[in-house]
């Protein structure tokens, strides 16, 4: 007989679909077996910003990069950590090519080490 299970599959709280394998819908007179795979999604993409909120992409396909400056603070935070999460797939799946732009934070250089900068490329020079 015809079958339709598209509309069937339930996704815990906390998790969102990694794949699909077998048919959703068709017709046969077999049983059908149909394999669910889930991902823990506890945390979202906000333009780049982690987000403690679930947003239906699994967390193991959205790598967090942490930028660390030395000797100073990041413009956009004003802080010496910076975190940029990336998307590797979209919301339905699909893989995507995650991109840099507007991504790497602006190091700002405290006085003090600016001004030892200068004195150690004196030495060098000399």
């Amino acid at each position: 007989g015809e079958y339709d299970v598209s509309d069937k599959i339930v996704v815990p709280d906390g998790y969102a679909i990694i794949s699909i394998k077998g048919e959703l819908e068709g017709t046969t007179d077999e049983d059908v077996t149909i394999t669910v795979t889930c991902g823990v999604d506890a945390r979202g993409n906000d333009n780049g910003n982690p987000t403690e909120e679930p947003d239906g992409i699994p967390d193991v396909f959205q790598p967090i990069v942490t930028y660390i400056v030395t000797g100073g603070t990041w413009q956009e935070n004003g802080s010496t950590v910076k975190e940029v999460v990336f998307n590797l797939v979209d919301e339905q799946g699909n893989p995507v090519t995650p991109t840099l732009n507007g991504t790497i934070p602006t190091p700002v250089v405290q006085r003090m080490v600016r001004a030892g900068l200068a004195q150690l490329l004196r030495l060098i020079q000399r």
